[in-house]
């Protein structure tokens, strides 16, 4: 597995480099944002390791711009570690998180975490579309009114299982399952953040949404829904 290293401190690149590569990775550094988008291109890595702060660009405008390139997992490295930032970070298309100063075995632990989950894509089938929104899971492209929206590995996944069951409930053990098939125990709260990550991402009106609908005690459903509709439909 080859993994690029996104940061504009050599020593840290080369201390991250190193213990990943204890674990029997390949490593590629890159220290501006040009040099990454180059190495996503040309090497492929497996999954990427990116700082936010970057001297030629923004971190979360590469995050987009290498999900136009690969959906590979990315993981964001970086000091800001408010809510928004981590927010924001996940909404420009990152699989996950982490604040630095960092502790390598955690960093390890979800690398692998992260490929072992990449090795199981999500079950790529069904189209949507209709004049707001265009939904094409088999090349990963999602347009709302035209304009292109970005989304993680982990979130196409959720939505290819949404879209598989279109108009019918389908239960969270089954959307967890399909999420984190390696675990055990169905997680509700780490669930509804990736579906509230969706709606912010589909939904004008996240609070009120009309294609991401919950139904109480039972799980989710994906149906344009308008505001003079009612009901529920059922289990797939």
């Amino acid at each position: 597995m080859r993994i690029l290293v996104v940061d504009d401190e050599p020593a840290f690149c080369r201390v991250v480099s190193h213990h990943l590569e204890s674990d029997g990775y390949e490593t590629l550094c890159a220290r501006t944002g040009a040099e990454a988008l180059e190495s996503v291109r040309t090497e492929r890595p497996d999954l990427v390791l990116l700082d936010i702060r970057l001297p030629d660009m923004d971190g979360r405008e590469l995050c987009q711009a290498i999900r136009e390139v690969t959906l590979a997992p990315i993981v964001v490295l970086s000091v800001l570690g408010g809510e928004d930032d981590i927010v924001r970070g996940l909404y420009a298309g990152a699989d996950d998180y982490m604040v630095k100063p960092l502790r390598m075995e955690e960093l390890k632990a979800r690398v692998r975490a992260h490929l072992r989950h990449a090795d199981a894509p999500a079950r790529a089938v069904g189209r949507y579309e209709d004049p707001e929104l265009r939904i094409d899971i088999v090349s990963h492209r999602l347009e709302k009114r035209g304009r292109r929206v970005y989304l993680s590995r982990k979130e196409y996944r959720l939505l290819a299982c949404l879209l598989e069951h279109r108009g019918n409930v389908v239960p969270a053990e089954t959307l967890y399952q399909r999420m984190w098939p390696k675990s055990d125990q169905v997680d509700g709260r780490r669930l509804a953040l990736y579906i509230s990550y969706l709606r912010r991402k589909i939904e004008d009106d996240p609070k009120n949404p009309k294609y991401l609908h919950t139904a109480r005690g039972r799980g989710y459903w994906f149906g344009r829904v308008d505001a003079t509709d009612t009901g529920e439909p059922g289990s797939p």
